[in-house]
């Protein structure tokens, strides 16, 4: 591609180039093919602009004052502006894993659809999940995995943008059909100019946080409550059970009953939103009631493992202090015992963090097992000791187990009708939890048999 047509509707101020060179590829740090490439320095490259014309790069371009926007719009341009062909929906903040899955899922069970969707955890085109090396960050990744969606046919993408994903501006050059607040973002003027890149904003009326946003939330946005009448989407009747959760969504001249296979109060909010973008997008209520009722949320997001037991066993990956508390709350809602917390300790995170999670841990939990997320041949008992620093220790029961599995095990055979084990962590514990309650079953059917 000529350099001219590669850099079309990018002003770059005081950069002297040969519009009529030919590139054959683009290159944004010392790992990417050089020798003939455009190189545009940005943000923590391992390489300048001079090493890489040394090393055989065609033409270079110094970080501006916009170095993810001037990538984000070489990248459309090198991929032949892949987004303009599909249908895109930003779910923006931190805490949007739950949103964008649903709002995957949901999408897919659509008729005359193919669906696409980035995510910082992974990569999905038709329902398919990509290989961990195809995961990237930066707008080049996302124009490149757009272009590959747009080469499947997809018709649709969601694009789940964390804080990291935005001081990127992976959005720019991007128009979305809707774009999703699930919590308060630091940088505003960011936000302010996505939500000038999309036709809808759906927002949760019950966020209070958004008050202080003032104008840079559009005054036309689709809204969504628990109880707020004024709200365009409303729930009501809402039921929790250990393994679902049953409302009714309200909306103008329509109410249409929902069943969501995801326990939690919390996960109401993420029902409602997906639910709003495909009110956006003009999806058919009762098409979207019947998906959802089959929908099942992301391995180890308040995952309720089956488990033949007379208590329930919780998955969540919850490593921060919000995460946590809304986790162990909605928890608290559904258990009729005592509520027991395997809290995996996380490594590498500040001792403010650790005392934080200490603190939410021992507020709300009954039972608590301190445990390790540290790696084989790690020791991760300064973990440990810094979540401990956060308990007061006159509240709640505490023990401390170094090894994740023996502490699990030490959660199971506590645990009595009616409780709830929430295990937190990285690690998947999944196949110890089935075949370590199922040892225990077998046992138990054993001594009822032999009357031993």
């Amino acid at each position: 591609m000529k350099l001219r047509d590669l850099l079309a509707g990018i002003p770059l101020e005081g950069v002297r180039l040969d519009l009529e060179l030919e590139i054959n590829s683009i290159a944004v740090n010392g790992r990417d093919h050089l020798p003939g490439a455009l190189f545009l320095e940005t943000p923590g490259c391992d390489l300048t602009c001079a090493q890489a014309l040394e090393r055989g790069a065609a033409a270079a371009v110094p970080a501006g004052r916009d170095p993810w926007g001037t990538l984000a719009r070489v990248a459309e341009n090198w991929f032949c502006r892949p987004g303009k062909r599909m249908t895109l929906i930003a779910v923006v903040g931190d805490e949007g894993e739950l949103t964008a899955w649903l709002l995957r899922v949901m999408l897919e069970g659509m008729p005359h659809t193919r669906v696409g969707a980035i995510t910082p955890d992974g990569v999905w085109i038709a329902g398919v999940e990509l290989p961990g090396d195809e995961r990237g960050a930066g707008p080049l990744h996302v124009q490149r995995l757009l272009r590959c969606m747009a080469d499947e046919h997809c018709t649709h993408v969601v694009l789940q943008m964390d804080e990291a994903a935005l001081e990127r501006r992976e959005f720019v050059g991007l128009r979305m059909s809707a774009v999703a607040l699930t919590g308060p973002v630091r940088c505003r003027q960011t936000l302010c100019d996505l939500l000038e890149q999309s036709d809808t904003t759906v927002l949760n009326l019950d966020e209070k946080a958004w008050e202080d946003y003032g104008s840079i939330i559009p005054k036309h946005t689709f809204t969504y409550s628990e109880n707020k009448a004024r709200a365009d989407l409303m729930a009501r009747n809402l039921r929790l059970h250990p393994g679902h959760m049953e409302f009714e969504a309200v909306s103008i001249g329509h109410i249409q009953r929902i069943h969501l296979p995801v326990p939690g109060g919390f996960t109401l909010y993420h029902g409602l939103c997906a639910l709003s973008c495909g009110v956006c997008l003009g999806l058919k209520w009762e098409r979207m009631a019947r998906v959802l009722r089959c929908v099942h949320g992301p391995k180890g997001r308040l995952e309720v493992l089956n488990v033949p037991a007379a208590y329930t066993v919780v998955q969540d990956r919850a490593n921060t202090s919000r995460a946590l508390e809304q986790l162990l709350t909605s928890v608290r809602e559904f258990t009729a015992g005592r509520l027991i917390c395997v809290l995996g300790c996380p490594q590498d995170t500040q001792q403010t963090v650790l005392t934080q999670l200490g603190g939410v841990v021992e507020q709300l939990a009954d039972r608590i097992i301190l445990t390790t997320d540290a790696r084989p041949g790690e020791n991760g008992m300064e973990a440990v000791a810094g979540v401990r620093s956060g308990m007061g220790g006159w509240r709640r029961q505490c023990a401390v187990e170094p090894d994740r599995r023996r502490a699990i095990g030490r959660a199971l055979d506590q645990a009595g009708p009616g409780d709830v084990i929430v295990l937190t962590g990285q690690p998947d514990e999944r196949e110890f939890v089935y075949s370590y309650v199922g040892t225990r079953h077998i046992r138990r059917e054993t001594r009822s048999l032999t009357g031993k």
